[in-house]
């Protein structure tokens, strides 16, 4: 096999294994950037932490996240849930949206809470995810999206999976 060509195969495998396996570092990204899902955008607008849900009170801290997808596709509609985004704070630990927390929230200010969303072609949708942390977790904490792993994900080396977007 031509140098050449050997030399463009091993570059072109070693971006498809680095894609697939998750390697290189995370990117940190503030509150109001994009993070990039094939045809999908996560973005964080704002967030903020409260006291008080209602009548439910944090021992700790909720964090309301005020979430937004944007579906940039031509033809496909975008299913995705409240599951879809989760904190992790320096050491490690996970924070799942409280769905209960969610809907006390849609009840005391409504924003079209849903169990799922289906977002069409060339439109975007918002919610608000709700966190319960302690007050202490450890700094910084990021909050990241899950999702399969589509097309566009391994060009560009499946990113979305490894961007944080910084919480204040």
């Amino acid at each position: 096999m031509n140098p050449r060509r050997r030399l463009a195969c091993a570059a072109g495998l070693s971006f498809l294994v680095d894609g697939l396996t998750g390697c290189g570092g995370d990117a940190v990204v503030p509150v109001g950037a994009s993070i990039r899902h094939d045809d999908f955008l996560y973005t964080v607008l704002t967030a903020q932490p409260v006291g008080r849900i209602g009548d439910k009170v944090a021992s700790g801290q909720f964090l309301v996240v005020y979430f937004e997808v944007a579906n940039q596709a031509a033809r496909v509609a975008h299913s995705w849930s409240n599951a879809i985004a989760y904190l992790v704070d320096a050491s490690g630990r996970l924070y799942e949206n409280d769905v209960t927390l969610q809907q006390a929230l849609d009840q005391s200010g409504p924003f079209r809470w849903a169990a799922e969303y289906v977002t069409p072609p060339g439109t975007s949708e918002a919610t608000m995810l709700v966190f319960d942390m302690p007050v202490d977790a450890p700094r910084p904490v990021d909050l990241m999206v899950r999702g399969e792993l589509l097309m566009g994900d391994i060009l560009d080396g499946v990113r979305f999976r490894r961007t944080r977007v910084r919480m204040p």
